[in-house]
């Protein structure tokens, strides 16, 4: 039985009241709060969406880990290269669960757990510290994670 235009029009409008929606970076702007912007960042990693990923970032945005065991990666298009990279090693189910979000003023601070990796793969719980600036991440720094 195939439901009437009126019921089916109101079952897409419960389903759209209840689902979150996130701005992509290509339509977040310079008065989008922080959190948005990390959030859209968030979406595109776990869709494994190198483009939309990299178009979270600021065009001269900087990536650093904080053990200085890895140089940093800066500029938009070196985000995307390497993301696209990371992205096409992991399993398609992989991606990161945020645990714990604290924001003050355009810094944003993520407790992130990831998901999909094979088992006795899983890497520990980690932060990202994020700045953004005029609608757009700016830095990342990424504190080391302990075991």
């Amino acid at each position: 039985m195939t439901k009437s235009l009126p019921a089916a029009s109101a079952a897409l409008m419960l389903t759209m009241l209840s689902t979150p929606t996130v701005a992509a970076c290509g339509s977040t702007t310079a008065t989008s709060r922080p959190e948005e912007v990390v959030q859209a960042q968030v979406v595109a990693y776990n869709a494994h969406d190198a483009d939309a990923f990299a178009d979270c970032y600021a065009d001269d945005a900087r990536l650093a880990g904080l053990t200085g065991k890895r140089p940093p990666i800066e500029g938009k298009a070196a985000i995307r290269r390497a993301y696209a990279s990371l992205f096409a090693g992991e399993p398609k189910g992989f991606g990161v669960d945020i645990l714990k979000r604290t924001v003050s003023g355009a810094i944003v601070v993520d407790l992130e757990r990831t998901h999909g990796l094979p088992a006795g793969k899983q890497l520990p719980d980690s932060f990202a510290v994020y700045e953004v600036r005029d609608g757009r991440i700016a830095n990342v720094w990424f504190p080391p994670a302990s075991r």
